[in-house]
């Protein structure tokens, strides 16, 4: 991430970007095992620590928003939600799969990897548009077609198509005894 960018998009200035900087050039590391060393060799990439990595993404909410996407983003976890017209969900869907595309590419421009693996698809809706939308079994996701499942879990809360919360209140209560 350019230093730049931290002052232009995010108005730091002054000593915390010369303060980032050093923390971010001429990195080194080694590894040890009880008394065994490796060589010390050149650190060229690490983790910036979530702070850091959220602004380092910033872009790719951007990417996002061009493609008229709703996005969630929270450190490394990015969500993507799209409203689905019941008479015409391949325009929705086709718009989803765009942007997921664009999103994957974007990272492996900047040294990054969307996890397709992690990666989950929810319809959420009534009963009624549960069932209109009955048909779509998976969603393209990042160029991988993914099911649809019933519910996820977001953030540590269970979610399910209906938004209703029996399962997360289930969880909990289990968890309690």
């Amino acid at each position: 991430m350019g230093i730049n960018k931290l002052e232009t998009q995010f108005g730091v200035c002054d000593s915390p970007p010369s303060w980032l900087h050093s923390y971010l050039s001429n990195r080194q590391q080694f590894f040890k095992l009880g008394q065994h060393s490796s060589a010390v060799t050149s650190c060229d990439s690490g983790v910036l620590g979530p702070l850091l990595f959220t602004a380092y993404v910033v872009p790719a909410g951007e990417l996002v928003d061009s493609f008229g996407v709703y996005y969630h983003h929270f450190a490394d976890d990015l969500q993507l939600f799209v409203a689905i017209d019941a008479a015409n969900t391949t325009s929705s869907l086709d718009q989803l799969a765009r942007c997921s595309d664009a999103v994957r590419q974007w990272f492996l421009e900047n040294h990054l990897q969307l996890n397709v693996d992690k990666s989950e698809v929810m319809i959420l809706g009534t009963s009624a548009q549960l069932k209109s939308a009955a048909a779509v079994t998976t969603v393209d996701v990042a160029g991988s077609p993914l099911p649809v499942a019933s519910q996820i879990k977001s953030f540590g809360v269970i979610i399910d198509s209906c938004l209703r919360f029996d399962r997360q209140a289930a969880a909990v209560a289990k968890a309690c005894n």
